[in-house]
């Protein structure tokens, strides 16, 4: 009970009274609330309101509308009242989230105040840009901070009140896409969005439930790269004058249901207009990146103009957007039926972008072409052509057939001795697959470049001392095989050493799948553990595939480290390396189609054909096919060699050897006898040791001090 001054018994009211508010503030804001909107387009207010500060360096000052004059009309066209949704495709750099996203929000505010909800990738995504972009446009722009309302409830992480006008942020889940009507949706980098929100349907479908009841005043955004996979055996390209994307899902397929867009500007010798795109951008081959993005040129396509990179301001100056239909003369006429429907759709390509140079998308486009070509990864090449080309991306498996066939490949082998290690191979991975019944092991060496070899291919069936079949699920006792019979074999080495001696290679490392049957998966922690009082585990590493095709290439986990209690089979200090199988997959279908000895190529010994056909490793290797949406499906029973040499790549890329420097390799990548898993054959060794003098001081054994090195080396 609360009590007065006196002591006496004093009424609770309750909560406090809030603090006192300015009557003319209210009124400012009904009148605001109740009158038209001020007669200004998206673009006008944003030159009038919006002021840039880059805390890093860059341009400060008032927004410029030259500096970007493709996203005039788009900016504008998001108050259109003919139209109910804006769909944006463009590259990075190219200024589509300051136009759409931060200038629709201060003409929002200071000339038509509405609800709006801007939808980010996630909810980390949302807080940084409301941190980052809009707190920072509120200090720097005092018209907009000006209308930011008093009190703790006006500015919070994700809602923002300026006066009747409240701006949310969330990310696509069902609870934000299906909760009370909003006149205004953004949607911003809409292809790293889920396809489908929670069994709803997608985000842009949800979006526009949600603008129904606002009638012409409602507007959904998209904007984005692209981002998704099309399957080319289902589009062909689009005739002339056609504006039609590839029917790749995501924001090009909202492109397409709009009136399609494309930005064209005119060649400055010949006049003629045409679009700007990556494929019209040519320089020297046989060069450097760097050296051929200093002399990129664009070429015009009518009549073979070159065009140096100094004229790419005035072109955009006079640039303009044509819909599907349309056509331009050289005088700057527009002729031509548009495209008509509900949805406004633009898509601008990367040489456009304001921000990225011509050499510069040459550049990443080279430099990530030869990490393909030298790794079979495509990883980077597929971000460069999305993100800074804005096109979409053909996988390398779905540019031709998306498998290679067996007769190929045994039309390529070659005459070496399996079980022992080619001349050019640094280092060793073995890759162990854990069948129900036995381990299927292959030795996969790599040379500079990641150029390999296959070295051997063996099963496993029985312990040496028992009449049984394996069972790894069960039985410890049998793993010890995978330490005698994999991780320390030795190869003999094809070339002596520079006494005459022979010479023999340890595995550098060997992976094992920790998944399969009941039971394997604790059994593989069971060995690791082992392998790490023998001091061993250095050279082991388990693994797990996926197939969620957004999952990194490769990342160490600890699957473990949540489960603590006492049942827990481990602790969280087994690392187990997860890998994006479709991925690896790819690469290896790379590295088959690879037709020169070179980076990335396979070598395939004539020792791994069987008596007769079917040959049954070849088989293998050709058990699966791509899919356009980058996944891969088994079309044979039995797929063990494709599935090894992918771990074995796995292995590679743990030991970071797809990005050694070869001229200047760690001691376990090193060639010949420099190499420190290198050692004289056994039986040679003994008889030097005997042949030593007995009276030289003790030294630690050469391998153990080589190995320790090769783990600080790693």
């Amino acid at each position: 009970m609360l009590q007065d001054g006196n002591g006496a018994a004093a009424p609770d009211w309750g909560e406090p009274l809030p603090s006192y508010v300015d009557p003319r503030q209210l009124r400012a804001e009904a009148i605001e609330a109740l009158g038209p909107p001020r007669r200004l387009r998206v673009s006008e207010a944003a030159e009038r309101y919006r002021q840039l500060r880059n805390p890093g360096g860059g341009y400060s000052g008032p927004w410029r509308n030259d500096q970007v004059p493709y996203m005039v009309e788009p900016m504008d066209m998001m108050t259109s009242r003919r139209h109910r949704a804006l769909v944006f495709v463009g590259p990075a750099q190219c200024a589509k989230t300051d136009g759409l996203l931060l200038n629709g929000v201060v003409h929002t505010v200071t000339c038509d105040p509405a609800d709006e909800l801007i939808i980010q990738t996630s909810r980390d995504m949302a807080q940084d840009f409301s941190i980052r972009r809009l707190g920072r446009m509120n200090d720097h722009s005092p018209e907009v901070g000006a209308r930011l309302s008093s009190g703790k409830s006006a500015d919070n992480v994700f809602t923002k009140r300026y006066g009747p006008a409240i701006v949310s942020l969330g990310w696509p889940t069902k609870g934000h896409l299906r909760g009370r009507p909003v006149p205004r949706v953004r949607l911003t980098d809409y292809d790293a969005f889920p396809e489908d929100i929670e069994g709803e349907g997608p985000a842009f479908d949800l979006a526009l439930k949600r603008i129904e009841t606002f009638g012409s005043r409602g507007m959904v955004v998209a904007e984005s790269s692209p981002g998704r996979a099309y399957d080319p055996k289902k589009w062909k390209p689009a005739k002339a004058g056609a504006h039609e994307a590839p029917p790749a899902g995501g924001i090009l397929a909202l492109y397409n249901r709009g009136d399609r867009r494309l930005f064209y500007w005119p060649c400055p010798s010949c006049g003629e207009f045409f679009e700007g795109r990556f494929k019209h951008l040519h320089w020297p081959e046989g060069l450097e990146p760097a050296a051929a993005a200093a002399q990129v040129e664009m070429v015009c396509p009518h009549h073979g103009c070159r065009i140096g990179p100094e004229h790419k301001p005035a072109m955009l100056a006079a640039g303009r957007w044509l819909a599907e239909g349309q056509a331009i003369s050289t005088a700057g006429e527009i002729t031509g039926a548009p495209r008509r429907g509900s949805i406004v759709s633009y898509w601008l390509k990367g040489p456009a972008a304001a921000f990225q140079t011509w050499g510069g998308l040459v550049e990443k486009y080279l430099n990530a072409l030869g990490e393909y070509e030298r790794t079979g990864e495509e990883e980077a090449l597929k971000a460069t052509v999305n993100t800074d080309q804005a096109e979409a991306y053909l996988a390398k498996a779905a540019e031709g057939e998306s498998s290679i066939e067996a007769e190929s490949l045994l039309a390529r082998v070659e005459v070496y001795p399996l079980q022992v290690v080619p001349a050019p191979v640094r280092f060793l991975v073995a890759a162990v697959d854990v069948q129900a019944n036995r381990f299927c092991v292959l030795v996969r060496g790599y040379g500079a470049e990641l150029e390999s070899w296959v070295v051997d291919r063996f099963d496993i069936w029985k312990p040496a001392a028992e009449d049984r079949p394996l069972d790894p699920a069960t039985q410890p006792d049998d793993w010890a095989l995978i330490e005698s019979q994999v991780m320390d074999r030795r190869y003999a080495m094809a070339l002596p050493g520079d006494k005459g001696q022979a010479l023999e290679m340890l595995p550098a490392l060997t992976v094992i799948d920790s998944g399969g049957a009941p039971g394997v998966t604790d059994q593989a922690y069971a060995f690791y553990r082992r392998m790490r009082k023998a001091r061993k585990a250095a050279r082991l590493r388990l693994l797990k595939g996926t197939g969620h095709r957004a999952a990194k290439r490769v990342q160490e986990t600890f699957p473990t480290s949540k489960r603590q209690d006492r049942k827990a089979k481990a602790r969280g200090e087994i690392p187990v390396i997860v890998f994006n199988a479709n991925s690896l997959k790819d690469t290896l279908q790379g590295q088959l189609k690879t037709e020169a000895p070179g980076p990335g190529f396979i070598h395939l010994a004539e020792g791994l054909k069987g008596e007769k056909p079917p040959h049954e490793f070849f088989e293998e290797l050709t058990a699966g096919t791509g899919k356009p949406d980058g996944t891969w499906v088994k079309v044979k029973r039995r797929n063990e060699a494709t599935d090894l040499l992918v771990m074995a790549h796995v292995g590679a890329i743990v030991m970071r050897a797809d990005r050694l420097d070869w001229e200047n390799a760690p001691t376990w990548a090193r060639p010949g006898q420099e190499c420190t898993l290198v050692e004289p054959a056994a039986g040679q060794a003994a008889e030097e040791a005997e042949a030593a003098d007995d009276s030289a001081p003790a030294t630690p054994p050469r391998a153990t001090r080589r190995r320790r090195g090769f783990v600080k080396g790693w």
